[in-house]
């Protein structure tokens, strides 16, 4: 009777892994827009009440009075373009390699042209036909909205080059700019590096930083493909 027993106990205990593998990835990416919607949207929020709140009132003149207002749009701005990238990254609809690469280039080439810099795009015409994960995208593309963002912030740079690539099951994007650059004690210290890195090696991705005073930066990031 044992014996008899075994064979649908074991099955049985497939199908609850089976079951439990999907249920577990869905747990997890309702957790991650929950962090995203409460981190990017309800700070930003937070703070254009706080400074709507303040009133008219307060302010001494009316540049003050402009300032603020100016303030307060352009963090609505920015919080449009978060919901955004939010909605996008949750889209099944744009769950394909293509997907990413045109919503990547075009954020890219928007972003650096209301900065006054050039960009070059290195972005294929057509992908492969590779599925990406809401993860994966969401992920990925963070961390080179980080690396945009640290040159429109620190690099005094007037061109930007981002090039994707497809090769060998991995994805490859550099950001490469012709910017004053930094030593290596500044790619330690900070500039958004722990954050890149991070978001590439819950991956199983990496993020390399190459940069010299006065001869631009290179921010690489490669993930494996599915």
């Amino acid at each position: 009777m044992r014996c008899c027993n075994k064979q649908p106990r074991r099955k049985g205990q497939e199908r609850d892994r089976q079951r439990a593998g999907p249920r577990h990835t869905a747990e997890a990416e309702r957790s991650r827009i929950a962090r995203d919607l409460h981190d990017d949207l309800g700070t930003g929020l937070t703070e254009v009440i706080l400074l709507a709140g303040a009133g008219p009132g307060q302010a001494r003149d009316m540049k003050e009075i402009d300032e603020r207002f100016r303030v307060i749009a352009e963090k609505a701005r920015g919080l449009v373009s978060e919901l955004d990238i939010i909605v996008w990254a949750i889209d099944p609809k744009r769950d394909s390699l293509q997907s990413f690469a045109d919503y990547l280039g075009s954020y890219a080439g928007e972003l650096l042209a209301a900065s006054g810099i050039a960009c070059r795009l290195g972005i294929p015409i057509e992908c492969e036909a590779v599925v990406l994960s809401g993860t994966a995208r969401h992920s990925m593309f963070r961390a080179i909205k980080e690396a945009l963002n640290n040159v429109i912030r620190h690099a005094s740079a007037t061109q930007v080059e981002l090039r994707l690539t497809q090769s060998s099951g991995r994805i490859e994007i550099i950001v490469a700019d012709n910017g004053r650059g930094f030593d290596g004690e500044a790619i330690r210290r900070g500039h958004g590096l722990a954050n890149m890195r991070e978001r590439l090696e819950a991956l199983h991705g990496q993020c390399q930083i190459e940069s010299h005073p006065g001869k631009g930066t290179t921010v690489k990031c490669t993930m494996p493909l599915p």
